[in-house]
């Protein structure tokens, strides 16, 4: 069974690069497997970090590049990713997480009837819960993931509810511990913002739409719109394979080597610090706004 890993990247480059050579790596070494990287309006330096990496990896990863100038959309994004796969199985890998031994574990069970493989490892806040590996044909069948949702919260449970009312077969499995890489919910919206909406608002706002979708029976969604369009391009690894009887390259096919700048590494540092900076403001202006005003003065004798 072909395996088709999608990921989508919007200003997440720092996260990114630590997950990359693993992920590359495990992928590489996986002749059925393919790798889509989506860049989703990304401002940050995402397009040179891929240009210095597609030379050194096969045709199998392919890097897409939404240039539509919108904003971040989780199902919108998702939608494009996994439409640009070709692989019987589709699993949404998140910029920060790591592939481990998914793809064996999917093709155990998709491979055996079962349409849809849950791989949340059941502890909260961990940033697995999107981890969900679908079946081709289920995938679009179900029009794949919500675009009239606001732009992020409940999307994966929704694609999870609505294929179990569609009568799917589907199995939970638990995946390792540090999958992926810890993200508050405030780092989570950044990009997305709605007004002055919390994550948990618009969680609950979606969460409500997908149950009224539900009741109605509307399980297909997307259905009156096109979805999952890119709006840009597509450019593929760029190392082949030696010819048969060749001894050039690398006596190992499914090894490579390529730096990783101090860069990110530097980068990342400075954005965990920026996020503390900006958690103790917030902190510091709840605690001004909860002390009572200055007292007025006594009025004169």
């Amino acid at each position: 069974m072909r395996v088709s890993f999608c990921t989508t990247v919007h200003n997440r480059l720092p996260q990114f690069a630590r997950t990359f050579d693993h992920n590359a790596s495990r992928v590489l070494a996986d002749p059925g497997a393919e790798w889509i990287v989506l860049n989703f309006n990304s401002s940050d330096r995402l397009d040179q970090f891929m240009a210095e990496r597609l030379p050194c990896l096969p045709p199998r990863v392919v890097y897409a590049r939404d240039t539509s100038g919108r904003r971040w959309h989780v199902s919108v994004a998702k939608n494009i990713a996994h439409r640009l796969a070709s692989g019987e199985a589709l699993m949404n890998l998140d910029a920060d997480q790591r592939v481990l031994d998914a793809a064996d574990v999917l093709r155990r069970h998709l491979g055996h009837g079962v349409e849809l493989l849950h791989l949340w490892n059941r502890v909260k806040g961990e940033g697995t819960y999107g981890k969900i590996a679908i079946t081709r044909e289920l995938f679009y069948r179900l029009g794949g993931y919500d675009e009239s949702f606001y732009p992020m919260g409940y999307q994966d449970e929704d694609l999870l509810r609505r294929a179990e009312a569609a009568g799917a077969r589907t199995a939970r499995e638990p995946c390792a511990r540090h999958w992926a890489i810890r993200n508050t919910k405030v780092e989570s919206i950044e990009h997305c913002r709605v007004g002055s909406l919390t994550w948990r608002e618009l969680w609950w706002l979606n969460l409500e739409r997908s149950k009224a979708n539900i009741a109605e029976g509307t399980l297909t969604a997307n259905r009156n719109a096109p979805w999952g369009v890119l709006v840009g391009d597509c450019e593929s690894g760029h190392l082949q394979p030696p010819r048969p009887g060749s001894t050039s390259g690398t006596e190992q096919a499914d090894v490579y080597e390529w730096p990783v700048p101090l860069l990110w590494h530097l980068e990342e540092r400075a954005a965990r610090q920026a996020n503390r900076v900006r958690s103790l403001r917030l902190r510091l202006a709840a605690v001004r706004r909860a002390l009572p005003g200055p007292s007025s003065p006594p009025p004169p004798a």
